[in-house]
């Protein structure tokens, strides 16, 4: 991967060290662009995810001492205009507008045919494909320098193989990738 000093990223889906958002924002780091990353610790405490309150401002910490500079904002992106608060305040923060753009954070709660109900689908839609689809269109929006934006979308292993006790995460991940 090349040096990415002077680029600055936003990485969504990032409240836990041991995480797959903390690891993508080390590599940022470590390669030298600034980072700004957000996270919602309702969403694992509902999961009954352990993890600590403090665990984003260690991260941050961790990745200032690359020498770029970090910022980060709890918020649920289930919030009708949750895209357009993240956007501000990174450019409130740095000044300028997002080189890249992560949409790491999801919903993954484990359903089958059988137990899927309207509820935990709209759950997964609201973070997966709705969210998704307005940071993405409001990065293209704000992105001024031409060229050389980058929109990395993670999604799923349906690919590589049956999800059947992740159904509304596959349905709604995979719709990402189409």
């Amino acid at each position: 991967m090349k040096n990415l000093h002077g680029k600055r990223a936003i990485v969504t889906g990032v409240s836990r060290l041991s995480g797959i958002g903390a690891a993508i924002c080390r590599e940022f780091a470590k390669r030298g662009a600034d980072v700004f990353f957000t996270y919602y610790f309702h969403y694992d405490q509902t999961l009954g995810v352990k993890g600590e309150n403090d665990e984003p401002m260690r991260l941050a910490k961790e990745l200032e001492s690359h020498g770029v500079a970090v910022a980060h904002l709890e918020l649920d992106l289930s919030e009708d205009n949750a895209y357009v608060q993240i956007f501000n305040a990174f450019e409130q923060r740095f000044g300028t507008t997002a080189d890249i753009l992560v949409n790491n954070a999801c919903v993954s709660v484990n359903d089958s045919y059988e137990t899927i109900t309207s509820e935990n689908l709209d759950a997964h839609y609201v973070i997966n494909v709705r969210a998704t689809t307005l940071l993405t269109s409001e990065f293209a929006k704000r992105f001024s320098k031409g060229h050389g934006g980058r929109i990395i979308q993670l999604t799923t292993g349906w690919s590589q193989g049956p999800m059947a006790n992740e159904l509304s995460y596959a349905i709604t991940k995979s719709t990402v990738e189409a």
